[in-house]
């Protein structure tokens, strides 16, 4: 990290849980189950006597999926009211076409 700093390249760091839950949806996930998921998604196939190598991949694809996501620096909302608030223009029908679309999808 010193090395990379000296040069002027950015250091990005990732609890476990975070970069498992950007993999699998479940922070609690299991070093199989990220190893799974890394695959299916690299369309790969690890020996799991690499699943030090899985790590490593699905830290990089956590990486990737926080710099390529829409909602990056959008804080949690508290409540449905001031989702709706902060993110639907005033009489827009097409936002409204779409959170209900949203919250049907959900509900499947």
């Amino acid at each position: 990290m010193i090395a990379a700093a000296a040069r002027g390249i950015s250091v990005h760091e990732y609890a476990p849980r975070e970069a498992k839950m950007a993999i699998c949806g479940n922070g609690a996930a299991s070093k199989q189950q990220v190893a799974l998921m890394v695959e299916k998604t690299l369309g790969i196939n690890i020996e799991s006597r690499y699943l030090d190598a899985t790590d490593a991949l699905a830290i990089a694809m956590c990486h990737y999926y926080s710099l390529t996501s829409p909602l990056k620096g959008k804080g949690g909302s508290s409540s449905w009211e001031k989702f709706i608030a902060e993110n639907i223009s005033p009489g827009g029908s097409g936002d409204l076409l779409a959170v209900t679309y949203f919250i049907y999808k959900l509900e499947k």
